[in-house]
């Protein structure tokens, strides 16, 4: 779930934060060659819509565990979704912490420095 959920971020941030151009741009300087649309399209759209899809059925179809017909108890889901939130939650923690610690008056100059 972890993995899932920070694959999505990441995805979303290299497509639309980072920019597919800028990306490509970066890898034709790497390897000497232009990146076909193809690749485009999956920064950009396909690969990030279809985990996002992916990430909204498993919710949508969530079931409680059981093992041998036995529940899991209350605690338990609690405790498993403590780790998620506490994997999850380190990439705006993290974010916040690079905002803070740039030089610059203004919160835009924060964030484009940071970013």
């Amino acid at each position: 779930m972890i993995a899932l959920i920070l694959g999505i971020l990441e995805l979303y941030v290299l497509g639309w934060v980072y920019g597919v151009d800028r990306l490509c741009t970066d890898i034709e300087f790497m390897i000497g060659h232009r990146v076909g649309n193809y690749w485009r399209w999956c920064w950009a759209l396909i690969t990030p819509g279809i985990m996002t899809l992916i990430l909204i059925y498993f919710y949508v179809t969530y079931e409680s565990l059981t093992y041998n017909n036995v529940h899991y108890p209350s605690w338990a889901y609690a405790l498993g979704w403590t780790i998620t939130a506490l994997g999850v939650l380190q990439v705006p923690i993290w974010a916040i912490v690079a905002i803070i610690r740039q030089p610059g008056e203004s919160l835009t100059e924060k964030v484009h420095g940071a970013f």
